[in-house]
Parts: structure tokens; sequence; C-alpha cells
């Protein structure tokens, strides 16, 4: 019930915010690639223990959460500029920290 009633809403509004290129449709799209890692891998954890015969049914659908959870985050640090997003706000301190010394030496 649980992917039901959180994951579904949270991922339709995910998928408008991201449509819209929002800031907060990357946040939202973040939070849902952590519930889809988290429930595919607890899917294929049940799975593991409950042994063979695996259900087809149920072993294949977390392949799609595992390569949405994996996939987006990298889209989304490779093009920061798309969600109007900082260097501040998506990486460490350390970048931030180049990026100031980069804007000090060209002035």
């Amino acid at each position: 019930w649980a992917d039901l009633l959180i994951t579904g809403p949270l991922s339709l509004l995910a998928a408008f915010g991201i449509w819209k290129m929002r800031s907060w449709g990357y946040q939202l799209g973040m939070m849902v690639c952590g519930i889809y890692l988290f429930g595919s891998a607890l899917v294929y954890i049940s799975l593991l223990w409950n042994g063979a015969p695996y259900p087809l049914e149920l072993a294949l659908p977390p392949v799609v959460g595992i390569g949405f959870g994996i996939i987006y985050p990298i889209w989304v640090l490779r093009n920061p500029q798309l969600f109007r997003l900082h260097p501040e706000k998506v990486h460490l301190k350390r970048v931030v920290k180049r990026v100031r010394m980069e804007e000090a030496l060209e002035s």
C-alpha cells in the first residue's frame, strides 16, 4: 500500500516538476529515486530469502526502479543548468571553493 499511497503521487509530482524544469521537481525526483532503489532492493532481498522458483512478475519490475534510481541522478548531476541549479547546491564545498577561486582569478 505504501507504493500506491506515497510513491505514486510523488512520482507524478516529480514527473510534472521535471517536465516544467523546476528545482522542486529535481528534488522530488531524487527522493523518488531513493524510494525506488530501496523498494527494488527490498523486493530482491525477499525473493532471495524465499528461494527459487522466482515469479517473473516479481523479478523484472525492480530492474526499472534500479535503472531509474541510478540513471536519473547521474543525468541531473551532468546537466545542472537544466534546473538552474548552481554548483554549490549540487556538489560539495570543494567545488564551491574552486568556483569562487576561479571567479576571483578572472576578476
